[in-house]
C-alpha cells in the first residue's frame, strides 16, 4: 500500500500538470481577425499586412493574388512559448474598371471597318473582356451618329464612353490638284533648339532608312542612334532587322554613342523570354553603351492579342528585367499617351511625342520628337531623339 500511495500522487499531478498546460496553452491561442479579407487582384501584399494581431507569424509569405475567387490559408505563429495553426480565408477580387480608348472618328460612306476593334478595349485581369458599341450607324448614309462605347469585365466592372462617329460623302476630286510641298524637321534645328549641356541629340533607325552614311550622320552633329536590333509577330516568330549588323558596326565605327531596341508583337509572358534572349545574343558581340528598349506599340490591333494589361506589363518586365540582369540599362518606349493610359513606369522611360513640346508629366530620359527628321547621310525621313543626361 505504501508503494501505491507515491504513484497515485504522481499519475495525479501528470494529469494537474497536462491540465495546466492545455488551460495556458489554449488561453494562448488567438483567434485570428483580419484588416481585410477582399484583397485585389495582383496586389503586392503579404501575410502579415492583413493580419490585425501584433504576432510571430512563422510563415509569413507573399499571397497569391493572381487569380480571383476565395482561397484559405494557414498561418503558422508562435506567441509566448506555444506555436500554433489558424486557418483563414480571403477572397481576391478585381474592383478595376476596363480601360477603353476611344475617340471621335471620320469614315468614308461605304467604308468597311470593324468598329468595335477599332478602338482599345483592355482589363488589366481579363484577356477578352465583353466589348460593345451601343447606338444605332449606317456606314452607307452620310451623318454624325452619336454613340456609346461600353466595356464589361468578368467581375462586372463596367467602362462607357461617348463618342461620335462621322460618316461624310467621298468628294469629288479636284480637276487641278496643288501641290504638296514635302515637309520635314531639319536635324539642324533640333540641335539649335535643343542641344544643351545635359542633353545629347541622335537618332533611332531600322530597315526603313536603307543604308546609312554613318560619317556623315555623325559630321551632322549626332551624338547617338537607337537601332532595332529585331521584332517579333504574333504568331511567334522572332527576326533580326536586315540592317541590324551593317548599321550597329558602322554606328560604333564613328564612334557613335549606341543602343538598341526590340519591336515586340508578342503576346505571353513565354514570348518575352524568348525575345530577351534572342535579342542579348544578337548584340553581346557589340558595345551597347545606352542600353535595351522594348517597344509593344500595336494598340491599334490589341483587341485582337487577347492578352489583359497585366499580362502587357508583365511582359515588358520580363523582358526589362533580364536586360537589366545582363547590365543593360533597360527602357520602355512608348508614346505619350500610352505612357498616361496603359503602361507600369517601372522602368526609364523613352516618350514618343511628335511636337514642339513634350507635354509628358512623367519622368523620362529620352524624347523621341519626330518621325519626319531629315539629316546628312540618310536619304529617307527619320525619328531624332533628344536624351537627357
Amino acid at each position: 500500500m505504501k508503494k501505491i500511495i507515491p504513484i497515485i500522487i504522481l499519475i495525479v499531478g501528470i494529469i494537474i500538470g497536462i491540465i495546466l498546460i492545455q488551460y495556458v496553452y489554449n488561453k494562448n491561442k488567438l483567434t485570428i481577425t483580419l484588416k481585410k479579407d477582399n484583397i485585389e487582384v495582383f496586389e503586392n501584399i503579404e501575410l502579415k499586412d492583413i493580419i490585425n494581431e501584433n504576432i510571430n507569424i512563422l510563415n509569413n509569405k507573399k499571397i497569391n493574388t493572381e487569380e480571383i475567387g476565395e482561397q484559405q490559408i494557414e498561418i503558422k505563429y508562435k506567441n509566448k512559448i506555444f506555436k500554433y495553426k489558424e486557418n483563414i480565408k480571403i477572397n481576391i477580387v478585381d474592383t478595376e474598371k476596363p480601360v477603353v480608348l476611344v475617340n471621335n472618328i471620320w469614315l468614308e460612306q461605304n467604308e468597311e471597318i470593324d468598329l468595335v476593334n477599332n478602338f482599345l478595349c483592355a482589363d488589366n485581369y481579363d484577356a477578352r473582356p465583353d466589348c460593345s458599341i451601343k447606338g444605332n450607324y449606317d456606314l452607307n448614309t452620310p451623318g454624325e451618329y452619336k454613340l456609346k462605347y461600353i466595356a464589361t469585365d468578368s467581375s462586372n466592372n463596367k467602362t462607357e464612353k461617348d463618342f461620335i462617329l462621322n460618316v461624310y460623302k467621298k468628294p469629288e476630286p479636284e480637276e487641278n490638284p496643288k501641290s504638296i510641298e514635302e515637309s520635314f524637321v531639319d536635324f539642324q534645328d533640333i540641335i539649335k533648339l535643343h542641344k544643351g549641356p545635359n542633353t545629347s541629340i541622335g537618332i533611332d533607325v531600322s530597315k526603313w532608312q536603307g543604308n546609312i552614311d554613318f560619317e556623315k550622320v555623325k559630321k551632322a552633329g549626332c551624338e547617338f542612334v537607337i537601332i532595332k536590333a529585331g521584332g517579333s509577330y504574333i504568331d511567334g516568330t522572332l527576326y533580326t532587322d536586315p540592317n541590324f549588323k551593317e548599321n550597329i558596326e558602322n554606328a560604333l565605327k564613328y564612334n557613335l554613342k549606341v543602343g538598341v531596341y526590340f519591336n515586340s508583337d508578342g503576346n505571353s509572358i513565354e514570348m518575352a523570354k524568348k525575345e530577351i534572349e534572342y535579342t542579348l545574343n544578337l548584340i553581346k558581340d557589340y558595345d551597347i553603351e545606352l542600353g535595351i528598349a522594348y517597344d509593344w506599340e500595336n494598340f491599334t490591333n490589341f483587341n485582337t492579342f487577347n492578352i489583359s494589361l497585366h499580362t502587357l506589363n508583365e511582359m515588358a518586365n520580363i523582358f526589362l528585367e533580364e536586360a537589366k540582369k545582363n547590365n543593360y540599362k533597360p527602357i520602355l518606349y512608348s508614346s505619350k499617351y500610352y505612357l498616361e493610359n496603359i503602361w507600369n513606369k517601372n522602368y526609364p522611360i523613352w516618350v514618343a511625342q511628335y511636337a514642339d513640346k513634350n507635354t509628358y508629366e512623367g519622368e523620362y530620359i529620352m524624347w523621341q520628337q519626330c518621325s519626319d527628321g531629315r539629316i546628312d547621310g540618310i536619304n529617307a525621313y527619320v525619328d531624332i531623339d533628344i536624351m537627357y543626361e
